[in-house]
């Protein structure tokens, strides 16, 4: 009887063991992955964001790691836009604001330096908010053109050479923040006459897209 037990068992079991999948031996894809681009950390170690860290710990986090892709077709032009347009939807447009800008200045005690970044984001921005379809003034142009031996002239920063009279009732300024991982910009538009906020907004240049700016 034990025979015959053992017998009819066997049988089954070794069905069982045949329907047993090895998950290891099973064939790998052959496929390659597409990466359209490889991003390099300057920082091999592993970025410590935690799951349950807020929003202010993971920025700090984020800080300390710089990334600068091997290929990319962002350009300064592409963040004014972004300012320019921000600043736009806060404006109220049917005031018609008339709008000077002047130099983003580097956010230090005197607030009176500024470098090429600076001086783009002004000219940048006086365009910009044209296109948009506010009045914007360039005060840095002459009441007349000044002929010299090396070329023609309708700029200067000399005051007497300009209008004393701003005809503008709001300027467009700013200010920059150096980041780790970039140059912040924060730009506000501000009435004259009662020092008001008229619209702000706030963005940060990758170092990378700046490469070629004198900081």
């Amino acid at each position: 009887m034990k025979k015959l037990l053992v017998a009819l068992i066997l049988p089954s079991l070794t069905g069982c063991l045949s329907t047993i999948v090895n998950i290891d031996n099973q064939p790998q894809s052959t496929t390659p992955s597409v990466m359209t681009m490889q991003p390099t950390v300057v920082d091999n170690t592993e970025m410590p964001i935690v799951a349950d860290m807020d929003e202010e710990s993971q920025e700090e986090a984020r800080e300390q790691y710089v990334f600068s892709p091997s290929k990319h077709h962002k350009q300064l032009n592409d963040y004014v836009e972004q300012l320019a347009l921000s600043l736009s939807d806060s404006l109220v447009a049917s005031e018609t604001p008339t709008i000077a800008v002047s130099s983003f200045v580097e956010l230090n005690h005197s607030l009176q330096s500024t470098n090429q970044l600076g001086n783009q984001l002004s000219e940048g921005l006086l365009q910009a908010l044209q296109r948009f379809g506010f009045v914007t003034i360039d005060f840095k142009v002459m009441d007349n053109i000044k002929i010299a031996g090396e070329g023609d002239f309708s700029f200067s920063r000399s005051l007497d050479e300009l209008n004393k009279n701003l005809s503008a009732d709001h300027v467009l300024s700013g200010s920059l923040i150096y980041r780790q991982q970039g140059v912040e910009i924060q730009a506000r538009v501000v009435n004259l006459k009662n020092k008001a906020l008229a619209a702000s907004a706030r963005t940060v240049v990758p170092y990378y897209v700046l490469q070629d700016i004198h900081l």
